[in-house]
């Protein structure tokens, strides 16, 4: 090896000497980790689908470093977006002298407002599977309440052919069954209806679990890759924050209120066709009441998503406070 720079930290940071040889380094690798991760899901994809290929691609070859955790720019440049950063969450002039800023070290944690944005949603969707993936989970769905429909279908049935019963005696030739046919049928069919439903969750469960993982090897690989520089500007809490809360939120509360919410909507969609055939004039009912819950549920959801949002960020001191102490 041979000796490129020399100085002391203070000269070679102003020089952007360190910044500089850091992202070289980072490019470097980012060049040899794409040309691996690329031969590694070809020789992937030669021995499985095409779906899964994708899957494990996806892990491997990340859309680029965070830019906010491994950024390649220069000190200077770096520190002069931070110091416009905090101005801003500070309420003053980001284009204005920033000099009483410069002892600010840990910028205060971000918290979004309004909807959820739908890049947020495409990251989650593409990391449970590719779009086959949600097409088999529609069509397992819209499978179980045509199983359900059946299922009454087929009372209706067995009701109609027992007051019928009175047309055969008076003469007319018409074959009949017994009780255990149609309870037979009946029972047959419920339990198609319930195998098929928990194949549907299992179907889902899968992408709930490959999206968690997925999404933790991310995380996991952009923390670890991570210049020390994000290290002294965030707070331990808020990494185990991330980590904890947030983890368990993809884990646990994400797939489970999509699947229910598919699974409402084809329910409620059936039972209104079902309705609106036998009596046409409920769709104006059914249009008023819609309304009506559009309404009650934007108040709703807009108070619950930012509550929502402010437990999740009041965790982050907590933990830091708490391993602080463990510390001592």
């Amino acid at each position: 090896g041979q000796v490129s720079v020399k100085g002391n930290p203070a000269e070679l940071q102003e020089q952007g000497a360190i910044a500089k040889v850091l992202a070289e380094l980072e490019s470097s690798e980012d060049k040899r980790e794409a040309a691996a991760a690329a031969d590694k899901s070809e020789a992937r994809g030669k021995g499985k689908g095409a779906e899964q290929a994708t899957l494990d691609a996806d892990v491997l070859d990340e859309e680029g470093p965070s830019k906010s955790v491994n950024d390649s720019t220069f000190e200077d440049e770096y520190n002069l977006r931070r110091l416009k950063k905090i101005a801003e969450q500070q309420g003053l002039d980001p284009n204005g002298d920033l000099s009483a800023l410069q002892g600010t070290l840990v910028e205060d944690e971000e918290r979004e407002s309004g909807y959820v944005k739908s890049e947020v949603w495409l990251t989650y969707l593409n990391a449970s599977g590719s779009k086959w993936f949600w097409i088999a989970s529609i069509a397992l769905l819209i499978t179980c309440e045509l199983m359900v429909v059946l299922h009454n279908y087929w009372i209706r049935i067995w009701v109609a052919s027992a007051n019928n019963a009175s047309i055969a005696l008076s003469g007319r030739n018409q074959q009949h069954h017994s009780a255990v046919y149609w309870i037979g049928i009946y029972v047959v069919i419920g339990l198609v209806s319930v195998l098929w439903r928990v194949i549907q969750m299992c179907f889902m469960y899968a992408g709930a679990i490959r999206a968690a993982r997925n999404l933790h090897s991310r995380l996991l690989r952009r923390v670890v890759r991570a210049t020390p520089r994000f290290f002294d500007s965030t707070p331990l809490g808020r990494i185990i924050n991330r980590f904890s809360r947030d983890m368990y939120t993809i884990d646990e509360a994400t797939m489970d209120p999509i699947s229910w919410w598919l699974r409402d909507i084809f329910s409620v969609l059936s039972v209104l066709v079902i309705i609106t055939v036998v009596t046409p004039v409920f769709i104006i009912v059914a249009a008023i009441v819609s309304i009506l819950y559009v309404a009650i549920g934007y108040y709703y959801v807009s108070t619950t998503r930012e509550l929502k949002r402010l437990e999740s960020t009041s965790m982050s001191p907590l933990l830091s406070l708490l391993g602080e102490l463990i510390l001592g």
